[in-house]
């Protein structure tokens, strides 16, 4: 009998009385949780960006040596287009808050840049008959790109993470 009876004590009727309680919506909470979820973005942004760009940083130091390169240069650079492409997948799983939304798209563009100068360092260092005047100018666009892309989406979000701003070109090799 009293088994029956242990659903309608008044500790068990007072907890499901709380409960609509705790699920209505607090403004202040959801704007909390908004901006925590902004600032965990654009946290998420800086990591991303950096990453990415000592990732490219190292394949195009290498190709700035290109008469010297080894085939263990070779195979990083390879390494470093694979952990780019990585990094694109990244992007794709990041959930932009609205307010990020232009950002995040111009970061995206310059990431998926960096992952294509650097797939293209690799070709041009694996495949020496790919290594033309017009690839290493394709290599310069993209990079050029990357920049720009990094560039804006800094302003965007009023930050000031590393960037490719002052890399040498690499298409003027003699």
């Amino acid at each position: 009998e009293l088994a029956g009876d242990q659903g309608n004590t008044p500790q068990h009727r007072g907890a499901d009385a709380d409960q609509p309680r705790q699920e209505e919506a607090n403004p202040e909470q959801e704007e909390a949780a908004s901006q925590q979820t902004e600032a965990e973005y654009v946290s998420r942004v800086g990591e991303i960006q950096a990453s990415s760009v000592e990732t490219f940083l190292d394949s195009h130091d290498r190709l700035l040596h290109y008469d010297a390169l080894t085939a263990e240069d070779v195979k990083e650079m390879q390494a470093n287009q694979a952990a780019l492409q990585g990094f694109t997948v990244q992007l794709d799983d990041l959930s932009p808050p609205q307010t990020y939304k232009e950002q995040y798209e111009v970061f995206r563009s310059a990431v998926n840049d960096l992952h294509e100068a650097a797939r293209l360092a690799y070709r041009l260092a694996a495949d020496p008959t790919a290594a033309t005047q017009s690839g290493f100018d394709e290599y310069d666009r993209h990079v050029n790109e990357a920049a720009a892309g990094l560039r804006r989406s800094n302003e965007i979000l009023g930050r000031n993470y590393k960037t490719i701003e002052d890399v040498q070109r690499v298409s003027r090799l003699s």
